[in-house]
């Protein structure tokens, strides 16, 4: 399914000898009980529980009671779902858990008990701050918290030495946001539509795989000076800013391919000249 594909290519997964990603190659095993339906879902091995739009109002308990079945991936998006319990810890086989859609307020912990989990989707919910366990989730890579209540981003991020990406979008965060520095994986960042003011806590020059970064509709009034040794960026998206002008050290961005931003006109007129000489191919976007 599509689904599969997506997952095996973020998680950057490769299928084993025999594994098989097409519908042609899956088994679905429906089971009512009450007003519930369990669907388990075989492709190649791996094992999903899907219980996404089912009018659920808790896990039910029979998801942890089946956590020895070696569930891959538990899907509890589109219920109306409002506290994820403690056991959620017992799944110690979970690679991905999403949970958007739902009404989720608190999370009772255990998710730090999720040794193997890689991705972990908790947008769309009112969510006001995220689990400090989750900074045992040493092999996250990719942390989607979009569209919720949170205030500020925890101080615990740059500690998940895995991670990939980072999807906050639509949120209240404010202030400065908390270091990134050293994530080497770390390759998209998304913060726009909150009230961050500053991002120079990170030393951007350490992360050495980030290719995207978004900030737009901040409250930013200046790029960090350590942007300009990220080699790696293609993409950096700032507008509805404060920023009103440009670090000419942002020419030391051989990668860069899109650029979006509202500062003034002298600046702009100075990245076009520049980029026309580093590479007269190259497309910059300046909106």
């Amino acid at each position: 399914s599509v689904w599969d594909r997506k997952w095996v290519q973020e998680s950057k997964w490769e299928p084993n000898a025999g594994d098989s990603i097409s519908e042609s190659g899956s088994s679905d095993i429906s089971e009512a009980k009450g007003q519930e339906e369990t669907k388990i879902k075989r492709r190649g091995g791996r094992k999903i529980l899907d219980l996404r739009s089912l009018h659920l109002t808790e896990v039910p308990l029979r998801v942890f009671e089946e956590a020895e079945k070696g569930f891959e991936a538990l899907l509890l998006d589109k219920n109306t779902i409002s506290i994820i319990p403690m056991p959620i810890g017992l799944m110690q086989s979970l690679q991905r858990l999403t949970l958007t859609y739902n009404n989720i307020t608190e999370i009772d912990g255990g998710l730090g008990m999720l040794a193997n989990l890689e991705e972990l989707d908790i947008s769309h919910n009112p969510l006001q701050r995220l689990p400090a366990d989750i900074v045992h989730l040493g092999r996250l890579q990719t942390l989607r918290i979009d569209s919720t209540k949170l205030d500020e981003l925890p101080a615990f991020l740059e500690r998940l030495v895995a991670l990939r990406r980072v999807d906050a979008r639509m949120n209240k965060i404010q202030g400065d946001m908390p270091s990134l520095t050293g994530l080497r994986y770390l390759s998209h960042v998304d913060v726009s539509h909150n009230k961050i003011t500053s991002i120079s806590s990170t030393d951007f020059s350490t992360l050495l795989s980030l290719h995207t970064l978004k900030v737009s509709f901040n409250k930013l009034e200046s790029l960090p000076a350590t942007l300009s040794n990220c080699t790696s960026l293609c993409s950096l998206s700032f507008t509805h800013n404060k920023v009103t002008d440009l670090d000419r050290d942002l020419v030391l961005l051989e990668n860069l391919v899109e650029l979006k931003t509202e500062v003034c006109r002298r600046s702009k007129q100075f990245l076009m000249e520049v980029y026309s000489h580093i590479d007269a191919s190259k497309s910059t976007s300046l909106n």
